[in-house]
């Protein structure tokens, strides 16, 4: 807004008519699109148009990208919390699976519970950690419920 006002300063001669509107052509075809990427400008024939443009545009467009930037964070630490879970029930279940089974079978564990996305499978896994019999069994139960991520 402030290089707009003092272009128009600048060019306030009656014979400077064409260059403002030169400019106006400029800011609505190339320099606006490229820093307003989706917004739908006005045809702008006058350099005082823009000025006018921008002072009652610039709030809302504002509070639109805040909006948008909020929005987009909230949805980014989602995803990395839901990830952060993920990663720590992996974590524990190897954990557990050592402490249980010994250190090859938890070693076997660690790629398979990599494979598995889904939350309620790793919790299942939990479950399951506590009634198998062995590593062996425990394993087979791993194995089924990994394959089953993967469709």
């Amino acid at each position: 807004m402030g290089i707009v006002h003092a272009l128009l300063d600048w060019l306030k001669a009656p014979e400077q008519t064409g260059l403002r509107r030169d400019f106006a052509v400029w800011f609505g075809r190339v320099f606006l699109p490229k820093r307003l990427p989706g917004v739908q400008l006005p045809p702008l024939g006058e350099l005082s148009e823009v000025y006018h443009m921008l002072a009652e545009n610039l709030e809302s467009w504002t509070d639109q990208w805040k909006r948008e930037g909020i929005e987009q964070g909230l949805e980014q630490g989602l995803e990395q919390g839901i990830e952060q879970g993920r990663e720590a029930t992996r974590h524990i279940l190897v954990r557990q699976v050592r402490r249980r089974f010994g250190l090859t079978i938890a070693e076997q564990t660690e790629p398979l519970l990599a494979r598995i996305v889904d939350l309620q499978t790793l919790e299942d896994l939990g479950d399951q950690l506590l009634i198998s019999p062995d590593g062996e069994d425990w394993l087979r139960a791993v194995r089924h419920m990994s394959v089953g991520e993967e469709h």
